[in-house]
């Protein structure tokens, strides 16, 4: 569906015919409904991980949190370590790298669980115009790593890096508190949002491949 502001050339330029939207559910919800897929559809229950590694690139519900506990508590992995991963575009792959490591590094990580969510709702955000050339969909998605046979294995993953990228959306200026934003403490004593506005950029300043096999 179209939802924001993009005039004819910019659609006709960069692709875009709809995008993903959700206007219910926080980003963290949309990981947990797709970790919650990916372990039915492999059989798995959730006290069997050991990890679970959650990435994302924009807000996930509160400023003073963190979405990976969320994510690792409601699907139920309360043996499992939650990792948040905030590495903008190449989160999804920094996610399943340091999963991967853990596996190797700790045999008795039987299984872990890599998500990645986002949502990018109006007006903060505007998804058809605060990039050049992408436009932002609302979704989750999951990955399930086991020791187990399955159809496919991960045969290799690199990263490539451009730090001086990040100058492209950053400017030339930073500030030293967020901008548009008050953290305040809500009656149960938990830091809650009181406002937010801003125009939000991914930086594009990693970029990773992966490479499955088909067993």
């Amino acid at each position: 569906m179209l939802a924001g502001r993009a005039d004819a050339d910019e659609v006709r330029r960069d692709g875009y015919r709809r995008l993903p939207v959700d206007d219910r559910r926080a980003a963290p919800d949309l990981a947990v409904e797709a970790g919650r897929t990916a372990l039915e559809r492999a059989g798995l229950t959730a006290d069997r991980l050991g990890l679970v590694a959650h990435a994302w690139i924009h807000h996930q519900g509160h400023d003073f949190w963190s979405p990976a506990h969320y994510v690792a508590s409601s699907l139920g992995a309360r043996n499992a370590e939650p990792v948040g991963v905030q590495q903008m575009c190449n989160g999804g792959a920094a996610a399943l790298r340091i999963a991967l490591d853990r596996m190797a590094a700790d045999p008795g990580v039987e299984a872990a669980l890599v998500t990645t969510a986002d949502s990018f709702p109006a007006p903060g955000f505007e998804r058809w115009r605060a990039d050049y050339g992408v436009a932002y969909g609302d979704g989750g998605t999951a990955l399930l790593l086991t020791r187990e046979h399955a159809r496919y294995r991960v045969a290799g993953l690199v990263t490539v890096a451009a730090p001086e990228l990040e100058l492209m959306h950053r400017g030339t200026t930073t500030s030293p508190r967020p901008r548009g934003s008050t953290v305040r403490r809500s009656t149960c004593g938990a830091p809650r949002r009181r406002s937010w506005s801003g125009r939000e950029r991914r930086c594009s300043q990693r970029r990773s491949t992966a490479r499955c096999a088909v067993r």
